[in-house]
């Protein structure tokens, strides 16, 4: 089977996605892996309140709690694998992959 490559130049994309109006969050986390701890830092100069969620990577809620600038979190009994970390609040939410090491 023969195949042809055909190449494609891209330039000047002007990127959108739906909910442009939410707002962006500035976080630290570490470490990465994490074993025992996860300290996660937040950015949050209006000082919402804001929802911190930590999933398995199948969906399963394992932490949620309330929090304004982040924390560090005790994670000792989470099982070795990739979370999902999730914060949001009045138009913001965040994700990001986390991964437990130990």
């Amino acid at each position: 089977v023969y195949k042809r490559h055909v190449p494609v130049t891209v330039t000047n994309v002007v990127e959108t996605s739906i909910g442009d109006d939410k707002e962006i969050l500035s976080l630290e986390i570490y470490p990465i892996p994490a074993n025992n701890e996860l300290t996660v830092k937040i950015d949050n100069p209006e000082h919402k309140e804001l929802l911190l969620e930590i999933y398995t990577y199948s969906g399963k809620l394992v932490h949620s709690e309330e929090t304004f600038i982040g924390k560090t979190l005790n994670i000792s009994a989470f099982t070795d694998g990739m979370y999902i970390l999730r914060i949001s609040g009045d138009n913001i939410y965040e994700t990001r992959k986390i991964i437990v090491q130990d």
